[in-house]
């Protein structure tokens, strides 16, 4: 079992071994592509359907061996395209030998070349808010002695190409019959794109390279390209607006054949930023070079800058002028893209919070044209439309048959490096609690939902009151209070002396339904003690407890009698002290002394029958007398 696990795993191990092998020896050999290389297999959606393109091309007739530019121009489904999806470009391998594409990052992450002439075009993560834009191919026709066709597709689009074979050159004295060509040379990312055949009489080469970044490119003048015999030449070549002429590198003179630089003494020059003028006023026999820069601004990749060479000879006694153009072409990619926000993702049914304001950002990398931008935002039902804020750009405008349609259109070009805005307000009182509305512009979709407008929620603050007792007169050995809330017991309490005869009651409610809860505070008491409770909530309670004051019995101080006197017939009022005891008499009861009590309760006893006998006896003997 040990050896079969052993030559398992070598068995796998060998296994990946050649994949890891197989894969990098896949990845280091070059593909069809040469503007870019290929992403590798993606496992996104075919999202070609929702591509509604146009392709265009200059000539629908190649040269074989020519490179020309198609140009695909495209609107997408909103929210149908998502990053990692791809659509189908078909460009047949009959037609091609070379294909390369001109994707912007904006919209797209890369291409992959699917073999028999189909490649995929990737989706990047700024498709979500994709409207519309545009990408170019490079396609080298092929090299063939019979003309051949194919269609290139994208979706629904189509566009049949002929590749016809090449032809010669005729006529002239010398190899060729014209006295100026204009080109390009040693720009390594500009490729040949054909000829620009608008002008019967000046077929321009076409030259096109990737200008969103702009640069320094070098242009060729050829002069006496029949190498007849010529006199008096001068050449006007102007640039067109946008490019600059490099005067610091100047121009540099060779002669065709041997290579060799022109004796600087045999001709003038001078140069602006747009004009360079050389003259040659001997004679000339000989095919020369001219070559020079100038400067494409960042940015230019819509551009087409064709600049004319114009040459003034004189031969066999008679003035000639001929000219020749060159065009210089951006790869004219461009990526429109529109993105929707909105200030409220939730409303309540308060009706001053029923006004909401919607976002349209727009960006293009090449900017927009007058009108290019035509989009109609579709409102829920539910929502009305109050009023745009004023643009520079931009017509907001409500359709006047369908309310819930708003028409947005720039009036005005937007260059590339401006971002800008569409905002409006809705009005959302006729929402239903509980709805939610959508709204989508370039692939993102806004939501606000309506709910219910709750009531104020009771502050749930908590406080804690202080409780401390005093005592005077004598202590107890402790006392038991009672916080109350409203009325109803919530806490109690001994004070007594471990504690100081203090306490905080803690983690109390401030508020019951929003309202402040009554706190007060209440005592068992103490005997033989007056208990008064003062304070409060906010400024604690305190239990003050004094000891009740002794009191006296409550006996006579002088006993009043009457006497009677026979000599007068009058009544005589007797007043008798009463004797104190001898003993002290206790202030307040005292159960162990209850004998002493008695013995003073029996004295008074016969003291009074004492008074009460003497009395009588006295009223007795004056009715004798």
């Amino acid at each position: 079992m040990k050896t079969l696990i052993r030559r398992s795993t070598i068995a796998r191990r060998f296994a990946a071994a050649f994949v890891a092998v197989l894969t990098a020896f896949t990845m280091l050999m070059p593909g069809q592509a040469f503007a870019e290389a290929d992403t590798g297999s993606t496992t996104g959606t075919d999202v070609t359907s929702h591509v509604h393109a146009q392709i265009s091309v200059t000539n629908d007739t190649w040269e074989a061996g020519v490179t020309s530019i198609v140009s695909f121009k495209y609107t997408l489904d909103r929210g149908a395209i998502h990053a990692g999806d791809y659509a189908i470009v078909t460009i047949p391998e009959d037609i091609a030998s070379k294909v390369s594409f001109s994707l912007n990052s904006q919209h797209f992450s890369g291409k992959e070349d699917l073999g028999g002439g189909r490649y995929k075009v990737i989706f990047g993560d700024g498709i979500e808010s994709g409207l519309s834009g545009s990408f170019s191919a490079f396609v080298t026709a092929v090299s063939k002695d019979t003309s051949s066709t194919g269609s290139i597709s994208l979706g629904e689009a189509s566009k049949k190409i002929t590749v016809a074979p090449q032809g010669s050159s005729s006529g002239g004295t010398g190899k060729f019959t014209d006295t100026i060509m204009k080109d390009g040379v040693d720009n390594p990312d500009v490729h040949f794109g054909g000829y620009d055949k608008s002008d019967p009489s000046n077929q321009s080469q076409i030259g096109v390279a990737d200008l969103t970044n702009g640069g320094s490119y070098k242009f060729r003048l050829y002069i006496n390209r029949k190498e007849g015999d010529i006199s008096q030449v001068t050449v006007n070549d102007r640039i067109p607006d946008g490019m600059t002429l490099d005067k610091e590198k100047g121009i540099q003179v060779t002669d065709w054949d041997t290579g060799k630089t022109i004796d600087p003494s045999l001709y003038s020059w001078e140069m602006d930023q747009q004009n360079l003028v050389f003259k040659y006023p001997g004679s000339l026999s000989n095919h020369i070079l001219i070559t020079y820069s100038a400067t494409v601004p960042a940015g230019s990749n819509t551009a087409k800058f064709t600049n004319t060479a114009t040459i003034t000879y004189t031969e066999n006694g008679e003035v000639h002028q001929e000219h020749k153009s060159y065009v210089l072409q951006g790869s004219a990619n461009n990526a429109s893209n529109g993105e929707k926000s909105v200030d409220k993702s939730e409303i309540t049914t308060d009706p001053d919070d029923q006004i909401v304001t919607y976002t349209i950002k727009f960006w293009n990398s090449n900017g927009f044209s007058e009108n290019q931008i035509n989009l109609t935002d579709d409102l829920d039902s539910h929502v009305k439309f109050l009023s745009a804020e004023e643009n520079e750009y931009f017509s907001i405008k409500q359709d006047k048959d369908d309310p819930q349609k708003i028409h947005i259109t720039n009036t005005k070009a937007i260059n590339g490096s401006t971002t800008t805005y569409v905002r409006f307000t809705v009005d959302m009182s006729d929402v239903p609690v509980g709805y939610t509305v959508k709204n989508s512009v370039g692939g993102n979709t806004t939501k606000t939902t309506k709910v219910q407008k709750d009531e104020p929620k009771p502050v749930d603050e908590k406080i804690s009151i202080d409780v401390n007792g005093k005592w005077f007169g004598g202590m107890e050995e402790y006392e038991t209070v009672y916080l109350k809330a409203n009325g109803k017991v919530v806490s109690k309490i001994d004070l007594n002396p471990d504690n100081n005869w203090s306490y905080t009651f803690t983690d109390l409610k401030k508020q019951e339904n929003g309202t402040d809860i009554v706190y007060t505070l209440e005592t068992d008491g103490a005997d033989g003690y007056t208990t008064e409770v003062t304070g409060g909530r906010d400024d604690g309670f305190v239990v003050t407890n004094t000891k009740k004051k002794e009191e006296k019995p409550n006996v006579p101080a002088d006993i009043t009698g009457t006497t009677d006197k026979p000599d007068s017939g009058n009544t005589t009022t007797t007043t008798t002290k009463a004797t104190k005891a001898e003993a002290p008499v206790p202030k307040t009861y005292d159960p162990g002394k209850t004998g002493d009590y008695m013995v003073l309760l029996a004295g008074s006893a016969a003291a009074l029958l004492f008074l009460a006998a003497r009395r009588a006896s006295g009223k007795k003997a004056h009715q004798n007398r």
